[in-house]
């Protein structure tokens, strides 16, 4: 995220591909909107003045973003993460037109490729984010029940430290269930539901569809707050 934050500061042109003249730094995207309408700036721009391969490239860029959206692959509050991810391959695009003119070659035309739900690198960044939030979430319940148990005065002291040390989130606990060293998908053990059209077979190859025995209660208020509830089996 901070890599992908550096190459941000550093906007390219891309109607000439020169390093030297810069744009100045866009907001950050709001919604879905603002993050369709760029795609679609960027597709009409080199629909008009570009090569077939980068009208090409503006094409792949659109019809990927199109496909988050609808299918709900990518969480809103991570919007910024997406753009950021998706001006490092505009920026890796760039590279490659300036190496394929040196050396006469054709790497660019694998750079379009990289815009795919399944993208190893973009499912590496949401799994990041989401293991973060787990721990700031794990943190602020411990917290929580450190100052509970320390700013309590009633009598029997001792019990009610007991009952808060009980109440600590243990930290062996596993806030992500696994099957067969795959962390289960989160969607499909919340009420939205995995958009995944094989209810066996997770869309991200890192993630599996089964319903663990027990789910945490971190991870059941995080799919309340992300996700809008727990899958019936919970509840």
């Amino acid at each position: 995220m901070l890599r992908l934050r550096r190459q941000r500061d550093s906007f390219i042109n891309m109607s000439d591909f020169s390093v030297s003249a810069k744009f100045s730094a866009a907001p950050d995207p709001s919604s879905w909107e603002d993050v369709l309408a760029g795609a679609n700036g960027f597709q009409q721009y080199c629909i008009a003045h570009c090569d077939t391969v980068t009208q090409h490239l503006g094409t792949a860029l659109y019809n990927f973003v199109v496909e988050l959206k609808a299918r709900q692959l990518w969480p809103h509050d991570m919007l910024l993460t997406l753009v950021l991810w998706i001006d490092a391959q505009l920026e890796r695009y760039r590279s490659a037109v300036i190496r394929d003119i040196d050396a006469a070659s054709s790497t660019r035309f694998m750079i379009p490729a990289q815009f795919t739900p399944s993208n190893v690198e973009l499912h590496g960044l949401l799994l990041a984010e989401q293991r973060n939030q787990f721990d700031a979430i794990r943190q602020s319940s411990g917290n929580h029940a450190t100052q509970t148990s320390n700013t309590s005065r009633q009598p029997r002291s001792q019990r009610n430290t007991a009952n808060s040390t009980k109440k600590e989130p243990s930290d062996n606990y596993s806030l992500l269930p696994q099957q067969d060293g795959k962390e289960v998908c989160l969607k499909f053990i919340s009420k939205k539901g995995c958009p995944s059209g094989d209810q066996n077979v997770c869309i991200f190859a890192s993630r599996a569809h089964f319903y663990p025995a027990a789910i945490s209660d971190q991870l059941r208020n995080y799919l309340r707050r992300k996700f809008g509830g727990v899958h019936s089996n919970y509840k």
